[in-house]
């Protein structure tokens, strides 16, 4: 028989789709392999470390009630809702913290390791669990049984990471715990990278220029409500850190820092008994960084937020006291340049005499590839980090730049603080805690239900010598030296304000007369103002749904300011420009997601700035852009001379500048959304950009776990959603909010509200995965009800946890 074309082309057929069914009956197997590794949320099971029975009760969104005979159990137990939750997230972050991430992921993650190698993160964590007392290491060690007793005892799948990875989690030890502790203190002190970004600036523009790009300025209210404060943070937050993973640190996060926090005394309450509210922002990811959680037992009881791996809850309430965190942005690190010994390259100059570097080898396991051995230099200061990042910071010939900070520095106790906090009957308790709050600084609000309020910005913030800390130092002088760290008593802080309130978002906490120096790179005061004014608005009978209201608030500062001025300055148009200088006229100036006018107002504001300051700034353009209305303001309000583009003949005026960046904006816009400005909407580019670490680089996994709803909120915003202005793409996108948000009722707790901006699940297979981030795009919040009468109805399923025999 003669081959025939269709033949040939019917059994190709027949065999291709032979192989397709085939694949697709592999791939289904594997998924639905996968599918187990969803822990269950009713039966029971044994977890070695017990020493009874423990009761989970898990809500409809995965929301566990954990009930012990007593606090070791309860720690036990959820080191065990961690692991089965979020077990790979906890992997990743314990791997960066020590610097053994290339064992998993090869060469690639080799700079990631020795940055951290290099900080001694791992080395100081061991040193603290070594000194910490026996009720810390009792916590401790009861959460690491029972993230091993999931990890040794399970009867399904690893979660899908561990799959893809080809590996398998090592047991967890106690002191890793401390080490993403240390971590978080490392990402949330990060003025240090401010003053890299200066310090390159500084080498190729005059000090006039310098001074206005990266400004000490004041402005709004202090920590009472009556006080001066002052713009932009150098804070780099947890999601740089998962950045870091893959390439060498770098220095371009200045302004990414934000919080809010406030309460208000019970005289101004509508229940007698002091509101609090805390919306901490960081990086967001998928799964998120926040874990909700309620213990209880009779030495114990806690609801609030926890970090996988970390087993004392950060944020929440303890039936007496209520607690929040924002950021101070004080300068708890500096950077010194060393001048090395001239006769010998082995020693460093010092104000008494040349001292040889500290050396010590650290060994980095490389996957696929043959160990790396790395030489680490320490000086008198700290780490020496120039070793890392030559290209970002530039030193003289013959010189090396070391790191002190507050977060390395020895006896750290800040998990006995946590630990006080959850044992605090009254806000005396927790200001005695916070007393061992070391790092990183971080202004408490706190309330108790005696009556109460307060704040204090607690953390080690060092005495200098001499100097403000925004600029590297000196380390051959020693004139920068610390000397010691600022005392408690001498911290800013505020217990029962006459004013009845006290608020915070990243603003200065003290005034220009203080005696202690605290900071001079704070966030722009916009936040703090409109939470100042929107208090101010509600003296009395203020309620939860005030605080709620507050957090999901929307006006915009900036375009209240700068909005009609640059459509004064622009002048008429017709066409494109007309519309949308109209849709902006009439704008409430509400960052709302279903509206064109923020998405037209901020490309203005983007492309605005970056035809006036980009020439100037060169590739750190990229890591300063933002809003930047201090800037913008000096502009329109007589510096012209900065609307003038050094780089064309022709003598730019800001007229000109503002016509063409409305049209560079709008044709981008239009290209994006479509040519009708009406027709365009905020929440399509301001989409909370929620995705996994790893499986974002995937090409089908990254579409299926990327978590992004539209939301509303801007920069300025006090539901702020921190954007990427340099950017090339998606540089609307939100990439740094409130993770978490919670509000307090001092009069019952039990009515509080708690929201996360994911699910309480790190498996994307699992119906907890996403289910709470709607809730949360929405501005809404789940109740965590602490009576156990309430945990009897629909969805609330029971686990029981059994000790071995």
């Amino acid at each position: 028989m003669k081959p025939s074309l269709g033949r040939a082309l019917k059994w190709s057929a027949l065999g291709l789709g032979t192989l397709i069914v085939t694949l697709a009956v592999v791939l289904a197997g594997v998924a639905l392999w996968l599918v187990r590794s969803v822990p269950a949320s009713e039966g029971e099971s044994v977890a070695a470390g017990l020493g009874a029975p423990v009761r989970i009760m898990r809500d409809s969104h995965g929301i566990p009630h954990v009930v012990s005979a007593d606090g070791r159990d309860a720690f036990v137990a959820l080191g065990r809702l961690h692991a089965e939750d979020r077990l790979f997230q906890m992997e990743l972050f314990r791997r960066f913290g020590r610097g053994e991430l290339a064992a998993v992921a090869g060469s690639a993650a080799v700079p990631a390791d020795t940055y951290a190698r290099t900080l001694g993160i791992a080395r100081m964590a061991e040193a603290d669990y070594a000194a910490a007392s026996p009720a810390l290491k009792a916590v401790l060690e009861a959460y690491a049984e029972g993230v091993n007793s999931w990890i040794a005892g399970r009867d399904r799948p690893l979660p899908p990471e561990f799959t893809l990875l080809m590996t398998e989690p090592a047991p967890w030890r106690p002191s890793d715990s401390l080490v993403l502790g240390k971590l978080l203190g490392m990402m949330l002190t990060g003025n240090w990278q401010g003053e890299a970004l200066r310090s390159r600036l500084a080498a190729r523009l005059d000090g006039e220029t310098l001074e206005f790009l990266t400004p000490p300025t004041g402005g709004g209210p202090a920590i009472d409500g009556a006080g001066t404060l002052a713009p932009f943070a150098a804070l780099p937050a947890l999601r740089r850190a998962l950045d870091f993973a893959f390439e060498v640190p770098g220095a371009d996060q200045i302004g990414a820092g934000a919080s809010n926090a406030w309460a208000v005394a019970g005289e101004r309450t509508a229940t007698g008994k002091p509101i609090l509210a805390n919306d901490p922002h960081l990086g967001l990811m998928a799964p998120g960084l926040w874990y909700l959680v309620h213990l209880a037992a009779p030495d114990l009881a806690v609801v609030g937020a926890t970090i996988p791996g970390i087993p004392m809850p950060l944020l929440g309430h303890n039936g007496h006291v209520a607690w929040g965190l924002t950021t101070t942005n004080g300068d708890a690190a500096d950077l010194f340049i060393e001048t090395v010994d001239p006769a010998d390259p082995t020693r460093y100059l010092t104000p008494d005499g040349p001292r040889p570097f500290e050396l010590r080898e650290e060994r980095i396991e490389v996957r696929f590839g043959e160990p790396v051995t790395v030489t680490i230099r320490s000086t008198r200061h700290g780490p020496v980090v120039s070793d890392l990042a030559a290209g970002s910071l530039p030193r003289a010939e013959g010189t090396v730049v070391a790191l002190a900070h507050a977060a390395l520095q020895p006896g750290d106790k800040t998990p006995e603080a946590l630990l006080g906090f959850v044992a605090a009957k009254d806000a005396d308790d927790f200001l005695a805690a916070a007393r061992q709050f070391h790092s990183p600084q971080q202004n408490l609000t706190y309330a108790d239900t005696k009556g109460t309020i307060g704040m204090v910005s607690a953390g080690r913030l060092p005495v200098r010598k001499s100097g403000d800390g925004r600029m590297p130092a000196d380390g051959a002088s020693g004139a920068g030296d610390w000397t010691g760290f600022v005392p408690f008593e001498a911290l800013p802080q505020v217990r029962r304000p006459g004013s009845g309130v006290v608020l915070n978002a990243n603003n200065a906490v003290t005034g220009p007369d203080y005696p202690v120096l605290v900071g001079k790179d704070y966030d722009v005061p916009y936040r703090a103002e409109r939470l100042a004014a929107l208090l101010a608005a509600k003296p009395a009978g203020y309620t939860l749904d005030d605080a709620a209201a507050g957090q999901a608030d929307t006006l915009s500062p900036f375009s209240v300011e700068f909005i009609a001025p640059l459509i004064a300055l622009h002048g008429p148009a017709e066409g494109r420009p007309g519309e949308a200088l109209a849709i902006l006229a009439a704008w409430d100036r509400r960052m709302s997601a279903d509206s064109p006018a923020p998405l037209i107002a901020m490309a203005w504001a983007r492309d605005l700035n970056r035809r006036l300051f980009a020439g100037r700034l060169g590739e750190d353009y990229g890591g300063w852009a933002g809003l930047r209305p201090v800037q913008l303001r000096a502009v329109l309000n007589g510096q012209g001379q900065w609307c003038d583009d050094p780089a064309t003949p022709a003598a730019e005026d800001c007229r000109t500048q503002a016509r063409a960046a409305l049209d560079g904006a709008l044709a981008q816009l239009a290209a994006q959304q479509g040519e009708t400005p009406a027709d365009w909407r905020w929440g399509k580019a301001h989409v909370a950009d929620m995705r996994h670490p790893i499986l974002r680089f995937l090409p089908v996994l990254s579409g299926w776990t990327a978590i992004r709803p539209p939301v509303g909120g801007g920069e300025d915003t006090l539901l702020r959603g921190a954007m990427r202005f340099g950017a090339r793409d998606n540089p609307f996108a939100n990439v740094h909010a409130a993770g978490f948000r919670a509000v307090y009722d001092l009069a019952d707790l039990s009515r509080s509200r708690f929201i996360i901006s994911t699910g309480q699940s790190g498996n994307p297979y699992s119906p907890h995965w996403d289910d709470l981030s709607g809730i949360w795009a929405a501005d809404g919040y789940v109740e965590i009800p602490t009576a156990p009468e309430k945990w009897q109805g629909p969805g609330y399923r029971e686990y029981r946890l059994l000790p071995s025999r």
